[in-house]
């Protein structure tokens, strides 16, 4: 028999692991973040994890690495393409200088990787 997984478990858990400050403490004197507490909600809420819920905590833990990496090669990738352009301008230039020296292959490439960062909601 296979355990239910609860969304909602898993989301939370998943969440509550990023915030808290220390995870080498016992989790009764877990803080967030933010300094505040963890709420007796919440700690039974991650209390009722089931062992099928902390798997899928950790696959979307690994997935979200995956993810993360990949954003640090358009990242890269980003720089890469902009660099030598950006040197070739004062200080303080901004982006739409860089690309408007590119020749239209290299502008194509490096707006197709904005495109995608811009997907993910990164600000672009």
């Amino acid at each position: 028999m296979t355990d239910k997984i609860r969304p909602e478990v898993v989301t939370f858990a998943y969440a509550l692991l990023l915030d808290i400050r220390d995870t080498t403490v016992r989790p009764s004197d877990w803080v967030h973040t933010d300094g505040s507490p963890m709420t007796d909600h919440e700690r039974e809420l991650f209390g009722s994890c089931t062992v099928a819920e902390l798997k899928a905590v950790q696959r979307l833990s690994q997935a979200d690495q995956a993810f993360t990496r990949e954003e640090l090669r358009d990242l890269d990738r980003v720089q890469a393409l902009s660099d030598p352009y950006f040197a070739l301008l004062p200080e303080g230039a901004v982006m739409g200088q860089a690309m408007a020296l590119m020749p239209k292959e290299e502008r194509d490439q490096l707006e197709e990787v904005l495109e995608r960062l811009a997907f993910i909601g990164r600000g672009f």
